[in-house]
């Protein structure tokens, strides 16, 4: 009975986390099924090569993404998170940040518009990257970091099963041969534009939010706020998706296709930690537990290295079935397979320890030094070898994984966050 008591008093004092960590679960999940669900027909229908040229632009449009979003999956949760229960104040967060989110988006546009045109490479394809640019309209109008902040994520859930299954059904009735591939952005940006106005009417007018022009110098005080964590996303984004720029670079849009669905079968054990470490975040980012993220972290390796030993009999049944019998797919996602393993602890260290105490500046540091020294595998494999296969791009990034987390954990024992 004493043993029971305990559980459910665990229970009620965190069912803020386990709530968001299931309407988090379940988003994720979604998102992991529907491009499972896509692949195998888009790369039939519009073939290994056009389909590599759509991700090719997808992973180019995901760094005006990042821009966007300025690091505030992270400040905004965290000022959403400390303030919830201050509606002034939680007013002039949102406020700040969808200004700020609005102005950057269309600096960027003009910019990109300018590089479709100067490029050639892009100008060929300029339709296909203006409407992949429109995916943006994720950062821009989705406030996952209020909902996540005020942990209800229950509202981005809903939204995105119902408008990623209507967009299921469009790529279904609308593109069924290799000249219908502007519509997979096209689609995809309508229906995130759709559920992206939703959310906003939830946030402002639902839950009586108030929505003021700031001054430019509340502006410029978050873009500060926020700058430590963009540089070290646009770091993080350098090693984890150059890989495919590099790929469709050196190697050919098929080989983008190939290095796609390894990072696909990939991002389904990596996005259960980011959904797990967003989840516990605003209560750490509160009581700043170290001894519960240590807990958090060996349970999540645990966890991880489960799933990636009882997927490892499927696995050549399932990538020939989403690929289509495409070859070369089995070495390269065995490979990879590797990086949830290390980041089922590197990633709390950053997002739970070291951003939780603020320590951007090292964040920053460990960003720069990992990027560093996976442009320098790229370097050196160029010249010493050449590029000839996706596989050793895997390498490169589990390799610069590794140098990711032994410089965190360095830096995390001398400062003696678990003694």
């Amino acid at each position: 009975m004493i043993k029971l008591s305990v559980i459910k008093t665990k229970l009620s004092e965190n069912q803020g986390i386990f709530e968001n960590f299931l309407f988090l679960s379940l988003t994720q999940l979604f998102n992991f099924l529907y491009p499972l669900i896509t692949y195998p027909y888009l790369i039939k229908t519009l073939g290994a090569t056009m389909f590599g040229s759509v991700v090719f632009a997808q992973s180019l449009c995901s760094f005006f993404s990042l821009m966007i979003d300025w690091g505030f999956e992270a400040t905004g949760t965290k000022a959403i998170s400390i303030h919830r229960n201050d509606k002034q104040k939680l007013s002039q967060i949102i406020s700040t940040i969808m200004i700020t989110k609005f102005f950057l988006w269309i600096t960027l546009f003009f910019f990109f518009l300018v590089m479709i045109y100067f490029i050639p490479f892009l100008h060929q394809y300029q339709l296909l990257y203006i409407f992949t640019f429109f995916l943006t309209f994720n950062e821009l109008l989705l406030p996952i970091w209020y909902f996540q902040g005020i942990e209800k994520m229950k509202y981005i859930t809903y939204l995105t099963i119902v408008i990623k299954c209507i967009f299921l059904i469009a790529i279904f009735l609308f593109i069924h041969q290799p000249d219908d591939y502007l519509y997979v952005p096209l689609l995809n940006a309508i229906g995130i534009f759709i559920g992206g106005l939703i959310a906003l009417f939830i946030m402002i007018v639902k839950h009586k939010n108030n929505f003021s022009f700031q001054p430019i110098s509340q502006i410029i005080l978050y873009l500060k706020d926020g700058l430590p964590i963009f540089i070290s996303n646009i770091a993080v984004a350098v090693k984890d998706r150059f890989n495919i720029l590099f790929i469709g670079t050196f190697l050919g849009m098929t080989d983008v296709a190939i290095y796609d669905l390894a990072t696909k079968i990939m991002n389904i054990f990596m996005q259960l930690i980011v959904v797990a470490n967003n989840a516990i975040y605003p209560k750490v980012a509160k009581q700043k537990n170290m001894q519960f993220v240590r807990q958090f972290i060996y349970l999540s390796l645990i966890g991880v290295i489960s799933l990636i030993i009882l997927i490892q009999p499927f696995l050549p049944f399932m990538l020939d079935f989403l690929s289509k019998g495409l070859t070369g797919t089995l070495l390269p996602t065995e490979i990879l397979l590797l990086s949830p393993i290390i980041l089922a602890v590197s990633v709390p260290l950053a997002r739970n320890c070291l951003i939780v105490f603020g320590l951007y500046n090292f964040v920053l540091k460990n960003c720069f030094f990992t990027t560093i020294f996976y442009l320098l595998l790229i370097f050196g494999t160029y010249i010493l070898v050449g590029f000839n296969a996706v596989y050793q791009f895997t390498i490169i990034a589990v390799l610069t994984y590794l140098f990711e987390i032994t410089h965190r954990l360095y830096f995390c024992q001398k400062q003696k966050f678990f003694k």
